[in-house]
């Protein structure tokens, strides 16, 4: 989100990033500090305000910047392992993540993979929603 908003403000664009009732306001209010990021809270969870931003996107002729579907993004997620593998002398017993969209969780594999440690064991955990409580 604060990648969104930060690199909106750098390159003069527009963003408009559509978050879940459910964020914390101390997130909210720290993205609309961003010059040209509107913040719109929709929903009760994730998929509610993913749904209004992607018909945002289509009605107003925007482009959907998906938080965790591309690759790119994975590119990054895969950079905290080539860092990982930098800094150690030996192979992590396993990998603890949280996951959601599962972005994070295919960049690290994808970094796994081009260290050449595919074998670690990866542990994923997703956090319980409200719909779920």
């Amino acid at each position: 989100l604060f990648r969104s908003a930060h690199a909106a403000e750098s390159l003069g664009v527009l963003a408009t990033i559509v978050l879940p009732c459910s964020t914390p306001d101390f997130i909210v209010q720290k993205l609309k500090e961003y010059t040209g990021c509107d913040v719109e809270v929709f929903g009760r969870v994730w998929d509610d305000a993913n749904d209004r931003a992607l018909k945002l996107a289509e009605s107003e002729g925007w482009v959907y910047v998906s938080p965790f579907d591309h690759p790119l993004l994975w590119d990054g997620h895969s950079s905290i392992i080539r860092e990982l593998s930098d800094s150690l002398s030996s192979k992590p017993g396993a990998i603890i993540l949280s996951v959601g969209g599962s972005g994070l969780l295919v960049g690290v594999v994808t970094g796994l993979q081009e260290v050449g440690c595919a074998d670690v064991p990866i542990i994923a955990m997703e956090t319980r929603s409200e719909e779920q409580s």
